[in-house]
């Protein structure tokens, strides 16, 4: 925490893999307490966020009860985070990418620490939702957002420099002005 400080380095978040989706409690607990820790080391730094993954609708599982289950964690965890001055945030990620399952998760874990990072490409690639109109929806919950660019490659996508693919940032960006 010294060396940043001393070279004026701040963390803006910490990236960790927990998980939210798992029904399996060993499997949620262990998610969960990474969680927990990722939280804590944020505590230590100075550092105000912590992402998180909501991830897959398992095949073997509701999506009304996977949606849930990530709520439940991410309320969790957002109480957890409230006494170490953390906020927890939900990246949109792997299956939970629609506007309206984010929105509807966002609403169901509502907590002043819990909050959105808004992963543009994540979600158009899949959904080809209008970052004006996903933005509409989401942006009270938006803390921080993952600016990538990418080309059509047969029936992936391939990264590349930002401003030189497909994905429509610009009209990200200019949405997200809007909150400073």
């Amino acid at each position: 925490r010294a060396r940043f400080a001393d070279n004026n380095i701040k963390i803006c978040n910490l990236g960790s893999s927990a998980t939210l989706h798992y029904a399996d409690p060993a499997t949620r607990r262990k998610n969960l307490d990474e969680g927990r820790q990722f939280i804590d080391l944020a505590h230590e730094l100075g550092c105000p966020y912590v992402r998180v993954f909501p991830n897959n609708f398992p095949k073997d599982q509701e999506k009304q009860q996977t949606m849930d289950l990530i709520a439940e964690g991410l309320l969790e965890l957002g109480g957890y985070a409230q006494a170490a001055n953390v906020t927890v945030l939900l990246e949109s990620h792997g299956d939970l990418v629609y506007v309206n399952d984010i929105a509807y998760v966002l609403k169901k874990s509502e907590h002043s620490n819990v909050a959105l990072i808004w992963d543009i490409f994540n979600m158009w690639s899949v959904t080809k939702e209008a970052p004006r109109d996903v933005f509409s929806v989401l942006k009270k919950y938006i803390r921080h957002a993952h600016i990538k660019d990418a080309n059509k490659a047969g029936d992936k996508y391939a990264y590349t420099f930002v401003g030189q693919g497909v994905v429509p940032l610009a009209e990200a960006i200019d949405s997200l002005k809007q909150i400073g």
